[in-house]
């Protein structure tokens, strides 16, 4: 360093003379100290060293990188110094081993004096350490997870968990390393870890219905360096959280003319718990109060049936009422109410009798008189005009799962205002880029029918995987996704019931289904399933 001195007039000699002007001098101050190593890691002594740790050493002051490499920063295992890449940053240097170190093996480490600091000084002699490696063999296993595998109807907002058999090295476990896929590619997501439990929080809601895979990969380390033996990969499916809606009745809403002996239908956009449609939930009032009559439920459809016929020229309101549920538990939006007058039963002319005499003369017994009948005209309903826009596109199913090379059909049904099918429209059908590769679509035939119908075929190929297929009519559009697995055995990991609950009047009959599925909602079966009644129930219901 160059060092600058000065002595200014300020200065007097004994006499009060000041110097005749400011004296100023240079000089080179050389920087002698020698660097030393103030600090390493792992620490000289250390025992139960991680096996894939890197080597560090830091100095007393910065350092000419040049003079850092694998000739003076050596690492040895007693039989000789073993491969890895020497860096430098800062003050501190860094040997990284090509592989994992050796269990319970101790390295000695050397910095020689052959590195030099920014003055051209060298240690004073070399510097070694010396570690020991830990004896832990064993590789970290994954002993649960949330949710479990095969798990289904699995909540939206779910976080996705794992719990290792023993503490692990956190910056090992991230998104790199801990990824969830939901067929189509991985989500986004951010990943932490704390006591022994890896979290993935998802950036948004899970999709519903949906089969997702989750996966650690062999980049985890325990403590002492070790990693999994394998990747570990666990999936489940979502539930049906979609709300379900009335998309069609029978009358339609705002309907004339309608015949007195009608029964009254709401067709649903998913299947229901059929205990949950009744009187209460499904009512039909004439305005001054509900009506009687008895509620049924089969497939999508509510139908109510009127203890009598209805009264004519009368406006009666229906209302599905958010007590009806669909097989998730999901309740309508909001009560849904539709009107329809009933015809006018007015004759236009009355029955008229007129007897004709043959004579003016009393009439002899075996004389006749001839009647006239004209009967009333035959009431006819007035016909609600207008055209069936489409305003709703419906699919069934509503997702698809599909062994490899299998095929199956896919119905498209268009609706408009109040339910009403339209026909003569043209359907089309659009698979994503990444699904042309696991399926085929072809029409049987896209034109809707009166129904409202259009029918597709659905062929998987050889690969697996999820596509997506989008329908549409216009503007309207509704996505189908298939899931194409290998066939195989399917294990059985859920029942569901329908209905979930059963509500009877006394010395009545009912049926309940029992589903079996698998994994990814594969269908089991040949399983046998039993039915036990609690000791109360003996003397209420017999189940057979």
């Amino acid at each position: 360093t160059m060092y600058m001195a000065r002595i200014t007039t300020g200065v007097r000699n004994l006499a009060g003379n000041a110097l005749a002007s400011d004296y100023t001098w240079s000089f080179t101050a050389v920087d002698t100290t020698q660097p030393i190593v103030s600090s390493t890691s792992p620490v000289n002594g250390a025992a139960g060293v991680a096996i894939n740790s890197i080597i560090t050493a830091t100095f007393s002051e910065t350092m000419q990188f040049s003079t850092v490499n694998a000739n003076t920063f050596t690492v040895s295992d007693g039989s000789g110094n073993i491969t890895g890449t020497v860096s430098y940053s800062g003050t501190t240097a860094t040997f990284t081993p090509s592989s994992n170190l050796s269990h319970s093996t101790t390295y000695t480490a050397r910095i020689t004096t052959g590195v030099k600091d920014l003055a051209g000084n060298a240690m004073a002699s070399d510097y070694t350490w010396g570690f020991t490696t830990t004896s832990d063999a064993d590789p970290p296993i994954i002993i649960s997870t949330s949710p479990v595998n095969g798990a289904a109807g699995v909540a939206i907002n779910s976080i996705i968990t794992a719990t290792f058999s023993e503490a692990m090295q956190s910056s090992t476990i991230n998104t790199n390393t801990f990824t969830v896929s939901n067929g189509s590619g991985n989500i986004s997501g951010t990943v932490s870890y704390s006591g022994t439990t890896a979290t993935f929080t998802p950036s948004s809601n899970l999709s519903d219905s949906t089969t997702y895979t989750a996966r650690i990969t062999t980049g985890v380390r325990d403590l002492a360096g070790n990693a999994m033996a394998s990747d570990h990969t666990w999936g489940f499916t979502t539930g049906d959280f979609i709300a379900p809606t009335v998309i069609s009745t029978s009358p339609a809403n705002g309907a004339t003319g309608v015949a007195i002996n009608s029964i009254i239908t709401a067709t649903f956009s998913d299947v229901m718990q059929s205990s949950t449609i009744n009187t209460n939930t499904f009512t039909v009032s004439d305005g001054s109060g509900n009506i009687s009559g008895t509620v049924s439920y089969s497939g999508t459809t509510a139908t109510f049936t009127p203890s009598s016929n209805l009264s004519d020229s009368t406006t009666y309101t229906a209302t599905i009422t958010t007590g009806v549920r669909d097989l998730a538990g999901k309740a309508m939006a909001a009560d849904y109410t539709w009107s329809f007058t009933t015809i006018s039963l007015s004759s236009t002319s009355t029955p008229v009798f007129t007897p004709t005499p043959t004579s003016t003369a009393t009439p002899t017994p075996t004389e006749v008189p001839t009647v006239t009948l004209t009967p009333l005209p035959t009431p006819t309903a007035t016909p609600t005009p207008g055209v069936c826009e489409p305003v709703r596109i419906r699919l069934e199913p509503r997702s698809l799962s599909l062994n490899q090379e299998e095929v199956d059909e896919v119905t498209v049904t268009v609706t408009g205002k109040g339910g009403c099918p339209v026909e003569d429209e043209t359907v089309t059908a659009t698979i994503d880029k990444a699904g042309t590769k696991i399926i085929s679509v072809s029409p049987i035939s896209n034109v809707t029918d009166a129904n409202g119908q259009a029918i597709f075929k659905i062929t998987s190929t050889a690969k697996t995987g999820r596509a997506k297929v989008v329908f549409s009519v216009g503007r309207l559009k509704k996505s189908l996704i298939v899931r194409v697995r290998k066939p195989g055995v399917c294990k059985p990991v859920r029942i569901s019931l329908e209905p979930t609950s059963l509500r009877l009047n006394r010395e009545e009959v009912d049926e309940v289904t029992v589903t079996v599925t698998g994994g990814g909602g594969c269908p089991v079966e040949d399983e046998t399933v039993t039915a036990t009644i609690d000791k109360a129930g003996t003397k209420i219901i017999s189940v057979s």
